[in-house]
């Protein structure tokens, strides 16, 4: 059906997402394909502009002083930051 194309496509549409670190951070970020979009220790201070197909995978080894953002807007990831690693998807 058009209906179910157009849900298809809107799912198919990359997702743009920033990640700012205010510590160094281990990172793997996967999207649907199954492409590594990130992965590694990013640095203090870096901010990364990135794009993935959802649902995206995002594993933080320090999640406590990342910021996210999805299309521009902030993503909630407070549950998350307790001092552990943090594994979610994208959008939530």
């Amino acid at each position: 059906s058009i209906r179910r194309q157009r849900q298809m496509c809107i799912r198919d549409r990359p997702i743009s997402m920033t990640f700012t670190f205010d510590d160094d951070c281990w990172v793997n970020i996967k999207d649907a394909t199954g492409e590594a979009i990130a992965y590694g220790v990013k640095q203090s201070g870096r901010v990364m502009e990135i794009q993935g197909v959802p649902p995206v995978a995002v594993t933080l080894g320090k999640p406590d002083n990342v910021r996210i953002s999805v299309n521009g807007d902030p993503v909630d990831i407070t549950a998350f930051q307790n001092g552990q690693i943090a594994r979610f998807s994208l959008p939530m």
